[in-house]
């Protein structure tokens, strides 16, 4: 299973931070260190300083795009960041769409919205070639990023390279963060007026994406939009809201090991088209769901935890079981003191028996000193 869409989905609500100790340091060899401390003399980019640089590149391109003779009727802009570390600015026209719709021929409804507020049919993009001076931090960035990937996720976990250091990263940023705080750019986008130049429709929206349906419509797009115009512009989604509000009705009796098991059943499909998926909803919402229970959740969690642990060798199936049941400990709330031991005894078990799991050994320790 796939527990990256839920950690997503934590970070962009704002339930987990994105703040990490250290920082990720680029060197002019192109290999990428982590460092406790950031290295002297060179340009440290911080979480703030990032949101601003891709303000101020957002607004370069809006200030251009201002200029130019197709600045009539925009009715959408996106800041993209992937899942590759990169940036991109979508904006298209009613003219443009207008004219993409006739090449499609598309007459039903539900298909004409998705085409309208799909990025890839948009005509006009953008990147950091576009964002003026600014756009050099984003090239360093994704540079920086491409390096990490080889290296370990956990925030202890620090190495060295070879080089001299020429900028460095809050080690946040890199992993999930940077999509956060795309979010946050638009926000101040928005909040900044900075869209002012653009000859916008009445309905015109903003916001950020990460390429993925079930993120951008459930949680993404409703940051930057609101509620009612987001119904009128996104019926169909409307009224998945609707029936899906329903169908959870019928599960408010169940008790927190049902959950647990009727949950699992859920997030384990991988093909996304059974329970909530059908209603254009990510893997967060899974455990969205189990959050109310509360401590009870780690109570019925930790126990099936340890015994997995405790077999000489996992499954494919008892591996995505122990990732489910270690998201869930995000959603439990406080543990109590015999529940923090319990997660050390099995850190230490994982590492000894699963070194594939060093960083989830990690988070329960994390777990267990908060």
């Amino acid at each position: 299973m796939n527990t990256y869409f839920s950690e997503l989905g934590r970070k962009l609500t704002g339930q987990t931070p994105i703040a990490l100790e250290g920082y990720y340091v680029l060197h002019d060899t192109d290999e990428v260190s982590r460092s406790l401390t950031a290295p002297q003399g060179v340009p440290t980019i911080t979480a703030e300083r990032f949101v601003q640089t891709l303000v101020e590149g957002c607004k370069n391109i809006i200030r251009e795009f201002a200029k130019r003779p197709e600045n009539k009727d925009v009715y959408v802009f996106t800041l993209y960041a992937d899942d590759h570390h990169s940036f991109y600015v979508y904006m298209n026209t009613e003219d443009r769409f207008t004219e993409t719709l006739a090449d499609y021929g598309y007459e039903d409804p539900q298909k004409i919205s998705s085409l309208k507020f799909n990025p890839g049919d948009f005509d006009f993009q953008f990147w950091d070639e576009h964002m003026s001076e600014h756009g050099e931090t984003i090239r360093l960035f994704e540079k920086t990023a491409y390096g990490a990937l080889d290296l370990p996720k956990e925030e202890d976990a620090y190495s060295e390279a070879n080089g001299e250091p020429i900028v460095a990263f809050e080690a946040g940023i890199i992993y999930i963060g940077y999509q956060v705080l795309a979010l946050q750019a638009v926000q101040c986008l928005i909040s900044e007026n900075a869209f002012a130049p653009l000859r916008t429709t009445e309905n015109f929206i903003a916001y950020a994406s990460t390429g993925d349906d079930y993120i951008d419509y459930s949680i993404l797009m409703r940051k930057t939009i609101e509620p009612a115009l987001f119904d009128m512009l996104f019926p169909e989604i409307a009224e998945h809201d609707r029936h899906y509000n329903l169908e959870l009705e019928s599960y408010r009796k169940l008790t927190v090991s049902e959950a647990v098991e009727y949950w699992m059943d859920a997030v384990h499909d991988g093909n996304r088209v059974t329970s909530l998926y059908r209603y254009v909803k990510s893997e967060y919402e899974v455990f969205a769901q189990l959050a109310p229970f509360g401590n009870a959740l780690a109570a019925v969690c930790l126990p099936r935890i340890g015994c997995l642990v405790k077999q000489d060798e996992l499954s494919r199936t008892d591996m995505e079981k122990l990732l489910y049941y270690l998201e869930c400990l995000h959603f439990s709330g406080s543990l109590t003191i015999h529940q923090q031991n319990e997660c050390r005894w099995i850190a230490t078990m994982l590492e000894e028996k699963h070194e594939e799991f060093r960083t989830e050994a990690h988070q329960l320790l994390v777990f267990a000193n908060m």
